[in-house]
């Protein structure tokens, strides 16, 4: 019987002779032995655990560990996709190449090309030059039954794109809304206070518009027969209101006092 354990680990005898102690490790829910796993040929305590950054946020995939890359990494890249004049002139899995044309271009040195075709040199004196994609666009025009492709040229008189229509068909604009036969004006006062009565005495034949302005100190109210101020259009002193109102239209006003006037404009 010990009344104590003892380890020393002066030397290699004491450490011999010290005490040995084994244990188990058990989950704290249900007492669970927890093993060992075996880890570059060295037995370890097979757990898991989770990381916190510096500010106790635990490491997740919306909180990733940073990493810092002491040396660069090689990356290898497959540039057969692209142009390089002198290792690959002709590059494969490439739609289209947009090239620089050449000092005195030929027009097949101005259009695009599919890989197939040579590419226009770039000369080592002009690349300093170079400040843009060099694009030129052409315009055709196509024919309708044929399906053909016809090029527009440019008018040497005047620089602009040189188009010809042909059978331009007549244009005819009647604007119906356009008043163009007579116009008439009227001053009017209303006969008595709080009853209707119509703006005008006798509508313009085809009137096409009315205009009515209050030239009184007083509101009236615009509409129609049996108007009163409740259920009227307010039209303030020294204000107008402009109507498209034909002639079987019967517009009428209404005031609080006798004698408001109001002038009106027809036109037709």
């Amino acid at each position: 019987m010990k009344d104590h354990l003892i380890f020393d680990v002066t030397d290699a005898g004491t450490i011999a002779d010290t005490d040995s102690v084994g244990a188990f490790v058990r989950a704290g829910s249900d007492g669970a032995l927890i093993a060992s796993q075996s880890v570059n040929s060295q037995n370890w305590l097979n757990t898991a655990s989770i990381l916190y950054d510096s500010t106790g946020a635990a490491y997740t995939s919306a909180n990733p560990i940073p990493v810092d890359l002491v040396s660069p990494i090689s990356v290898a890249v497959d540039l057969d996709g692209f142009y390089v004049l002198a290792t690959n002139p002709t590059p494969d899995s490439v739609g289209t190449i947009f090239h620089t044309r050449a000092v005195a271009p030929a027009i097949t040195d101005q259009v695009e090309r599919s890989t197939v075709g040579l590419l226009a040199t770039v000369l080592s004196a002009d690349v300093s030059k170079i400040h843009a994609l060099d694009v030129n666009a052409f315009a055709y025009g196509r024919n309708a039954t044929s399906g053909d492709m016809q090029s527009l040229a440019i008018d040497n008189g005047n620089g602009g794109l040189n188009v010809n229509v042909l059978a331009m068909p007549s244009v005819t604009v009647n604007d119906a809304a356009l008043a163009n036969t007579a116009i008439l004006s009227a001053a009017k006062l209303l006969a008595a206070g709080g009853t209707g009565e119509a703006v005008v005495t006798s509508a313009l034949a085809s009137r096409k518009y009315l205009s009515v302005y209050n030239f009184s100190n007083k509101q009236i109210f615009i509409g129609a027969s049996g108007v009163t101020a409740s259920t009227g259009f307010p039209v303030s002193p020294g204000s107008l209101i402009e109507m498209r109102a034909g002639a079987a239209v019967a517009v009428n006003f209404v005031g609080a006092t006798t004698g408001q006037e109001i002038r009106t404009l027809e036109l037709s």
